[in-house]
């Protein structure tokens, strides 16, 4: 990113990211315009073009922000600092909610990020994202294991399932502007519970 994007003033600068992540969360990569992120900003195109070398730049560097502040939340809300699975689950749900306090449209920008196809920015943002996930699989093998689930469940297609099955469910949320926190955590109890029936060696 520019330097001069780093010299703006705090509330400057975040007046841009939460625009950008406003913007870039409501289209496709092709169809999102700095003009359009500009206007939500309060400030004029070319002025952007100053603190911002082009969209490409922004894009992955929200792309970077976002899996800095997902990073961020993990670790205040102890995710994987239980031993329970399921636990660990309601935890992370928690965290990601946490983010959408300040950045309201990060969930949904993040999952379009992970599947945007646009040839510019495709192959860096799927590295980006690809690190990430493979810390998060080394992570959860290594804490859970084998040892709580059926004999007959294929661990590594449990975690998957889980994984879509958790995105999913917050981009539900998020995307129908759904953020009252307490009654997410409801809902998902209702995931955890047929999760333990069908994942679990015995569910009590």
């Amino acid at each position: 990113m520019n330097e001069k994007f780093y010299q703006l003033p705090c509330g400057r600068r975040e007046k841009i990211i939460r625009s950008a992540y406003q913007v870039f969360s409501r289209n496709e990569y092709k169809r999102a315009s700095m003009s359009a992120i500009a206007d939500a900003a309060g400030i004029s195109k070319s002025l952007l073009f100053y603190y911002i070398k082009n969209k490409k730049e922004l894009y992955l560097y929200l792309v970077c922000h976002a899996e800095n502040l997902t990073r961020s939340a993990v670790q205040d809300y102890g995710v994987w600092e239980t031993e329970d699975l399921f636990e660990m689950l309601r935890r992370n749900v928690r965290a990601k909610c946490s983010l959408s306090v300040k950045y309201p449209e990060i969930c949904m920008f993040s999952v379009k990020a992970y599947y945007e196809q646009h040839p510019e920015v495709k192959k860096d943002v799927h590295k980006l994202i690809a690190k990430t996930n493979q810390n998060a699989e080394q992570k959860f093998f290594r804490t859970f294991g084998n040892s709580m689930f059926r004999e007959d469940i294929e661990t590594e297609t449990m975690y998957y399932e889980i994984a879509l099955a958790c995105e999913g469910y917050l981009y539900r949320c998020f995307q129908k502007g759904q953020v009252d926190i307490g009654r997410m955590e409801e809902e998902f109890d209702v995931l955890i519970k047929h999760w333990k029936k069908v994942y679990l060696r015995r569910w009590k």
